[in-house]
């Protein structure tokens, strides 16, 4: 049997056991698309992978981690040891990305959709600024409101792409 899947684009934060974990040992072939993910703060590891009686053709790509972990199979472009203070609003409260964060501009472009988490297909949300982002969410957000990316603060005159920043603010009620 051979399998193909794709894991993209995800945030996930203070998770008890791994982040993401790929176990394979069915037997066959598989192949896995790891790419854009942005993991931080797991009780186990942010990324993991087991392997038995199975050809792995797994690729991982451009994946963040709080721990030393994205880069662990390879892959190219990962950023490893990042805090996760410096990625979002509030760890606790508000995981959409800060500005300065490290995930920002720093995902690889996936042509198969173009929303991000909040956002829905046809919206072209994704990139915001010069590149994807890694994580669920696309763009950077100052104090609750929307910006466009690591190079835009947007907020300043009021507008993003001409609209005024309080109806950003308020995007699918979220704030």
């Amino acid at each position: 049997m051979n399998v193909t899947s794709k894991v993209q684009n995800n945030t996930i934060h203070d998770v008890g056991g791994d982040g993401i974990e790929l176990t394979l040992s069915y037997g066959g072939t598989i192949a896995t698309e790891v790419e854009n993910n942005l993991v931080t703060d797991s009780s186990g590891a942010d990324f993991k992978k087991t392997v038995t009686n199975t050809t792995d053709n797994t690729s991982y790509n451009n994946d963040l981690s709080s721990d030393g972990t994205a880069d662990d199979f390879g892959g190219s472009n990962h950023k490893v040891n990042k805090s996760a203070a410096v990625q979002y609003l509030d760890p606790d409260t508000n995981l959409r990305l800060r500005h300065g964060a490290d995930a920002l501009d720093a995902g690889k472009t996936i042509g198969t959709f173009d929303w991000d988490a909040v956002h829905v297909s046809g919206d072209s949300w994704r990139p915001r600024d010069a590149a994807w982002d890694i994580g669920a969410l696309e763009g950077a957000c100052w104090g609750g409101k929307i910006g466009g990316g690591s190079g835009n603060p947007g907020i300043n005159p009021g507008k993003i792409d001409g609209v005024d920043v309080e109806d950003i603010a308020k995007v699918d009620g979220v704030e």
